[in-house]
């Protein structure tokens, strides 16, 4: 089985926020492990673990979505910057709910593509959200860490144009496919 990411990527001006972000913190602090993991910045909709059979039938309904997203013009703001208080925090940009979505979620669910939706991603603990910095984040470096993202605005919107598949693994960077 493949663990697989259904996301949008960040564009824009929301997309600069989240890279100027990560390179401060990079620069400051030598924190990178998102930075240098991640495919692109991106809200995460749904992950978890994938048959290749099933993969396929995914990947031909996205690119199907794909091409009524690009007929629309959806947008999602974000709502500033977020944080989980944990040993290793994490920090985030944070975006309003959007109906467009939950109906993407609830379609993707009820296809049944996984064998298995990680933790983050069901529904009562999914916030749509795009991870700047975590696992080499401290909690004694938080206080800098925000004293140093003060200057970022994070309320900045991205444009939707289309949901990429990314696969992931714990020990390899992510990548779109």
């Amino acid at each position: 089985m493949i663990n697989i990411s259904i996301n949008v990527p960040l564009e824009g001006k929301a997309l600069y926020s989240v890279l100027k972000a990560q390179d401060i913190l990079h620069e400051k602090m030598n924190i990178s492990f998102q930075k240098n993991n991640q495919s692109i910045p991106h809200v995460n909709l749904l992950s978890g673990k994938i048959r290749e059979i099933e993969l396929q039938r995914l990947k031909i309904d996205i690119e199907k979505l794909n091409k009524k997203i690009i007929k629309n013009n959806f947008k999602m703001k974000a709502n500033g910057l977020g944080v989980f208080i944990l040993d290793r925090p994490v920090i985030y940009m944070r975006h309003y709910y959007l109906r467009f979505f939950l109906v993407i979620r609830r379609c993707l669910t009820l296809e049944k593509y996984f064998n298995v939706i990680d933790n983050s991603t069901l529904t009562k603990f999914w916030m749509p959200k795009t991870t700047i910095a975590h696992k080499d984040t401290n909690s004694e470096d938080l206080t800098n860490i925000l004293l140093l993202l003060k200057q970022i605005n994070f309320y900045e919107d991205s444009k939707i144009n289309k949901i990429n598949l990314s696969s992931f693994a714990s020990d390899k960077p992510e990548i779109i496919i």
